[in-house]
């Protein structure tokens, strides 16, 4: 069965989930964003928080992926004003997602209400897991299904 971890990390939070999977046999890719945001965190924040706000869709140097090989796929990313990052929303417009996939957010309070409400309207049947800056707290790894 092969399983597939596709990600976006811009802190390092997703790096960490990823060495997770991988050690528990995922095939592990990171989306790769073309244009970096700001190096102020302040100003990272404001424009990230304000695109994924507006659902707003990054430009990657790769965001289709040939997912039919996979059985189970997690897609991780961080929250960015409550939602998923620019570069998430890229890849879930651009791929077919079934019931095959879950989520991994991870976020800096812990919790994420908008990004759960918006993946259980768009995914009903898949799982949400949301971490707090696993990069601080390495014990949130725990929280993780393989």
């Amino acid at each position: 069965m092969k399983k597939l971890f596709i990600y976006y990390s811009k802190g390092g939070n997703g790096d960490i989930v990823a060495d997770e999977y991988k050690k528990n046999g995922y095939e592990v890719i990171k989306l790769i964003n073309k244009h970096n945001l700001p190096k102020n965190l302040f100003m990272q924040m404001m424009i990230g928080g304000m695109f994924s706000f507006f659902h707003h869709k990054a430009s990657l140097v790769k965001s289709e992926f040939d997912l039919s090989e996979f059985e189970e796929i997690v897609v991780g990313t961080p929250i960015w004003n409550g939602l998923g990052s620019t570069p998430f929303n890229t890849f879930v417009k651009k791929n077919k997602l079934n019931d095959n996939v879950s989520f991994v957010a991870y976020a800096g309070g812990g919790e994420a209400p908008k990004f759960e409400a918006y993946i259980n309207k768009h995914y009903p049947k898949s799982k949400v897991i949301i971490l707090r800056e696993p990069k601080k707290n390495p014990d949130e790894l725990k929280k993780l299904i393989f």
